[in-house]
């Protein structure tokens, strides 16, 4: 889980470097119209959105499903403890 944490946050940082290296940088040739460097911004913003909400889609299902499991196994420790005996 760790492991797939590290590599999401590799790939958007990387995506965001790209986004600001587009926004920061004046292309070298001119004759590249303003047109088309404004709709390959914005198609990198909306890969990025994409790429978020896919993120928080996949993260949330493995967050649910370790809480479930954390759960499942406290209530199976919590009845086995009142299934043993006490002693008095």
């Amino acid at each position: 889980m760790k492991s797939q944490l590290n590599k999401d946050n590799s790939a958007f940082k990387t995506k965001i470097e790209d986004i600001q290296i587009k926004l920061t940088s004046p292309r070298l040739d001119e004759s590249t119209d303003m047109r088309e460097r404004l709709w390959d911004i914005e198609d990198s913003l909306m890969y990025l959105k994409r790429m978020i909400a896919e993120a928080v889609l996949v993260w949330n299902a493995r967050l649910a499903e370790v809480t479930k499991k954390r759960d499942e196994k406290t209530k199976k420790s919590v009845s086995d403890n009142s299934k043993a005996p006490s002693e008095v």
